[in-house]
């Protein structure tokens, strides 16, 4: 066999083994019904391109494409058919590979949409709002320059300019000119359909490419009136809605270009809305059958006015109007206790376990290290036992981190390092020419202070000098990929158990391996000795897990940092910045 048979082999095998965990039942006789399996179906392949491969040796009836699978289904009228389709294509052919099997029924419940397409409560969907021609005139007035200031999409902002960092409008600052000329037209026809009550004062026009979106979110409701507008131009795309509990749900909405989406009471301050960051949407095909249709250049107008009074919305669980304010001594008191009761002390705790958990580098960590030039001074903040620290041996390197145990584990290794929190970094302003700060800033309890980490990373840079940094994400699963941290076939949460003392810690404490119902949460980790867990048991460390877009704003609330390239990486959210100085 050679090595060719030989992988084909391993690819069957593991086709096998999905399609049992899917509760797809296999066949070893010839059917009319074919899986496919290949994992550029998830994000790249439609239902037509499919046909597309399969026309040259057989003509399918129908395939059925699967939401979020490696997989779709194939049928046939015929036997003969399918047989001729598998003999010609199965693990051959030009890529992508397709891995084929028989399989006597499809699953119908793995073909339905993931989600209820319904609009929520008081949306409103408005479609044909202009002609191609208002359109086009309208798209060609539009100038986006590419200054860095949002990672995900381009901006403009009329009217008033939308502070990203407070999510909110200082209303005493009216940009010059007011809405634009070509916006009257629009926003004439909108109140004359009795889709708009008040007349807009703020525009802002976001532009999405292909794979781009915006975080979930709900407009903040101070900031803005009862009646939100979101006109679609270029492009469609699938907005996502999403209900906090109780009485939680999720709707995934077709947005067509040319229409106005019109958010009012439950859908304006209780939803939260967001654009998955993708390539493709998944979308009904011909006879109802699921399809993956490539995004165009999509650009939004949203139009909104101005709150000059407070918010008295019947959602105050919400409302930033109605929410106390905190006691500044009492919010820093948490934080010291949950810094240094779920921080610092647990890693001194479980130094030696956590340091034999730690050896292989992640890969795009180390790329950044490697291409650091030769004679650089390498700072790694928040070192641990000095796992990122020898990988390249033309540099000079400190590790610096708050755990003495881990410090004194990274030495024992070869390595210098200093015992040291990161607010501030016992190092000079100026000093290093790139930093590392890996999995540090989410264990700090405030925004300040996680700014404040950011902002110490930026003074010891010198002029130029780039850091990279990563920081665990809210967002375990993105579009169709999955972090390698979840484990298959958890439940969202409940899977381990409340620990006995919940009740006495300070924040909920998540479920391992399983996604993050909220961002600010406790993580357990059990002491293990071999299979055994060790007598001094269970302990929580304190995270505040990252939203899409959050690292990215706190870098540019830091100031003197410029985002130079930001990436998602198996469950991290991550950033190179610059010192713009």
């Amino acid at each position: 066999m050679d090595k060719q048979d030989k992988k084909i082999r391993r690819k069957k095998q593991r086709t096998a083994a999905l399609c049992s965990k899917e509760g797809i039942s296999l066949t070893s006789h010839p059917t009319q019904t074919v899986v496919v399996c290949n994992a550029g179906l998830t994000t790249g392949a439609s239902r037509e391109s499919i046909v597309e491969r399969f026309l040259p040796h057989a003509s399918p009836r129908r395939v059925r494409m699967v939401p979020g699978r490696q997989f779709c289904f194939v049928e046939f009228d015929d036997e003969e058919s399918a047989c001729r389709a598998v003999e010609a294509l199965d693990g051959r052919g030009c890529e992508p590979v397709l891995y084929l099997a028989f399989t006597e029924s499809v699953p119908d419940a793995l073909c339905c949409p993931p989600v209820a397409t319904a609009l929520p409560p008081g949306a409103t969907l408005v479609t044909n709002i202009m002609d191609e021609t208002e359109e086009q005139n309208i798209l060609s007035q539009l100038t986006f320059g590419d200054d860095g200031s949002m990672k995900h999409r381009q901006v403009q902002h009329f009217g008033y300019e939308f502070d990203y960092a407070t999510n909110n409008v200082d209303a005493t600052r009216p940009l010059p000119g007011g809405l634009p000329a070509w916006c009257e037209p629009l926003v004439e026809r909108l109140q004359a359909r009795h889709l708009l009550a008040e007349r807009p004062d703020q525009l802002t026009i976001n532009r999405y490419l292909p794979g781009q979106g915006i975080p979930p979110h709900v407009d903040t409701h101070s900031a803005f009136t009862d009646q939100l507008v979101s006109v679609s131009l270029g492009a469609d795309t699938t907005m996502e809605f999403s209900r906090p509990p109780p009485g939680g749900a999720t709707a995934a909405v077709r947005l067509p270009r040319r229409s106005a989406l019109v958010m009012d009471g439950e859908a304006r301050y209780l939803w939260s809305h967001g654009i998955v960051p993708r390539k493709s949407d998944v979308t009904a095909g011909v006879g109802g059958d699921l399809t993956l249709t490539p995004r165009g250049t999509r650009v939004s107008l949203t139009l909104r006015r101005l709150r000059r009074a407070a918010c008295h919305c019947r959602h105050p669980q919400q409302c930033d109007s109605r929410q106390p304010a905190a006691d500044a001594e009492q919010t820093a008191a948490l934080s010291r206790t949950l810094e240094s009761t779920h921080v610092a002390q647990v890693y001194e705790n479980i130094a030696d376990h956590f340091s034999c958990t730690r050896h292989k580098p992640w890969p795009r960590v180390e790329q950044f290290v490697r291409t650091l030039p030769t004679g650089s001074l390498l700072l790694d903040v928040g070192c641990g036992n000095g796992k990122y620290l020898g990988l390249n041996r033309h540099l000079f390197e400190v590790g610096v981190d708050q755990s003495a145990r881990l410090c004194a584990i990274g030495r024992a290794r070869g390595h210098q390092t200093v015992t040291a929190g990161c607010l501030p970094l016992p190092v000079r302003s100026g000093a290093v020419d790139a930093c590392i700060c890996i999995a540090v800033i989410h264990h700090l309890a405030t925004r300040e202070r996680r700014t404040a980490a950011l902002r110490e990373l930026g003074r010891v840079l010198r002029p130029a000098g780039r850091a990279l940094v990563y920081v665990w994400a809210l967002e375990q699963r993105l579009g169709a990929r999955s972090a390698g941290y979840l484990k298959r076939g958890r439940q969202r949460a409940g899977a381990d158990g409340r620990p006995e003392d919940a009740a006495a810690l300070p924040l909920p404490v998540h479920t391992n391996r399983t996604e993050f119902q909220q961002q600010d949460v406790l993580v357990p980790w059990k002491l293990r000795g071999g299979a055994e867990l060790l007598p001094s048991g269970v302990h929580h460390r304190y995270y505040h897990v990252y939203r899409q877009g959050e690292l990215e704003e706190d870098a540019r609330s830091a100031g003197g940092l410029v985002v130079r390239e930001s990436y998602y990486d198996q469950g991290n959210w991550c950033a190179v910045l610059e010192n713009a100085s």
